[in-house]
This record gives C-alpha cells, sequence and structure tokens, in this order.
C-alpha cells in the first residue's frame, strides 16, 4: 500500500529531489512540465 495517490506522488518527487545523481535532471524535468502547464493556461 502506498497511501494515497497524491502522496505517492510527494514521495517520488522528494525522491528525486533527495537523490545527488537524480536532483539536476529531475529538476529540470518539474521546471519543464511545470512550465508547459502554465502555458497551456
Amino acid at each position: 500500500d502506498c497511501g494515497s495517490k497524491a502522496g505517492f506522488l510527494q514521495a517520488t518527487v522528494a525522491f528525486g529531489m533527495a537523490r545527488p545523481d537524480l536532483r539536476d535532471e529531475f529538476t529540470a524535468y518539474l521546471h519543464d512540465t511545470i512550465a508547459q502547464q502554465k502555458a497551456a493556461q
């Protein structure tokens, strides 16, 4: 059981941000995704 769907996503983000080998690429992905969502609004 991973809890709620939102909790699963939050844990995934926390994991990605906590890993030095993933942080830069993951942060860039999140930034780009957020920018795309804002542009679509």
